[in-house]
């Protein structure tokens, strides 16, 4: 859970991008997102249409706390800071 975070960013390891940073996407595949209720503690990484080649490991980056939390993403379609 981030409760004082200031910036969550997800980043997929196999090529270390920087899919989102906050609210900001960036990366030109508009099947991910990220999701976020302003005011709320949770910070979701959507892929929509999963396919094979987005199974790895994605990570959660949580600034200024520098916590990293690792989610392997096999057939889930929403990964989230809170659980």
């Amino acid at each position: 859970m981030c409760v004082m975070c200031r910036q969550v960013s997800w980043i997929r390891r196999r090529d270390w991008h920087i899919l989102t940073s906050g609210v900001f996407t960036y990366t030109n595949d508009e099947r991910f997102q990220v999701v976020h209720s302003e005011g709320g503690e949770d910070w979701s990484l959507q892929i929509k249409y999963v396919q094979k080649r987005d199974n790895g490991t994605y990570e959660c980056q949580l600034f200024p706390n520098m916590w990293y939390l690792l989610r392997n993403a096999k057939d889930i379609r929403r990964y989230s800071t809170s659980h």
